[in-house]
């Protein structure tokens, strides 16, 4: 998994505090998988004269959310693999580990690979360290210098 975390969960809850900021409904269903998994899991105050933040500490780790509108809301097209990138750019500078959740949206793990490996690609002087995307029947991780892996089936084998 691309949350950075040095933690053994044995497999207890972990805990979701959204005592710094209530968090947006995409941002939360996002918490709410991270502490099922065991992650200790606190929302952060968004902070405007500190110019941009991460949405949540995860196991004291910085950690920011990006989603998509669902696919209704997008006129029935699915978020590609530049759209995958953006998200990725958008990110920089908030916090090194990214989550996208990509459920709802039509997002496929095929999209999800490509813009994870186009993005590995860019030379870029703050980016994204670790990724992890959610969608409906998947769920990816990356980690700078590593291959791409799905959490759920095998090894993509894709170098990034």
């Amino acid at each position: 998994m691309a949350v950075p975390c040095g933690r053994d969960h044995d497999g207890s809850p972990g805990r979701l505090d959204e005592t710094a900021r209530r968090l947006t409904h995409e941002e939360f269903e996002v918490a709410r998988q991270l502490a099922s998994e065991g992650h200790h899991v606190r929302s952060l105050a968004e902070r405007r004269d500190h110019g941009r933040t991460a949405d949540l500490l995860v196991c004291d780790a910085p950690v920011e959310v990006k989603s998509w509108l669902g696919r209704e809301a997008r006129g029935g097209i699915a978020p590609g693999a530049r759209s995958v990138v953006n998200k990725l750019l958008q990110a920089e500078g908030q916090a090194p580990t990214v989550v996208l959740n990509g459920r709802g949206s039509g997002l496929t793990a095929a999209a999800a690979g490509a813009g994870m490996v186009d993005y590995a690609g860019l030379e870029r002087p703050d980016p994204v360290q670790a990724v992890r995307v959610l969608g409906d029947a998947f769920d990816l991780a990356w980690t700078r210098g590593r291959s791409l892996r799905r959490d759920r089936g095998p090894d993509l084998g894709v170098g990034l």
